[in-house]
């Protein structure tokens, strides 16, 4: 099921559900079109510009915190105080 909703969305799922003699309704299929047009523009939005600059700035951080942490250590933490 995991691999025909990445590669086709969720109508091929009401398709495996009607061979199996499950009856589809309207509301069904309504909310399938919905979940994919969701899955669609969230994909889009993934790849944007801004988005990949986004990530890049925020791993850039996360890398620079970490060698910080590394650098000065422990900050804090039992027997520290001392």
């Amino acid at each position: 099921l995991a691999v025909i909703i990445f590669n086709n969305g969720f109508l091929p799922i009401l398709k495996v559900l009607s061979v199996m003699g499950v009856t589809i309704g309207e509301e069904t299929e309504m909310y399938v079109n919905c979940c994919n047009k969701t899955r669609i523009n969230l994909s889009e939005l993934r790849i944007s510009d801004i988005t990949k600059k986004a990530r890049t700035d925020q791993k850039k951080e996360r890398t620079a915190q970490h060698l910080f942490q590394e650098e000065e250590g422990p900050l804090y933490g039992p027997g520290l105080a001392n």
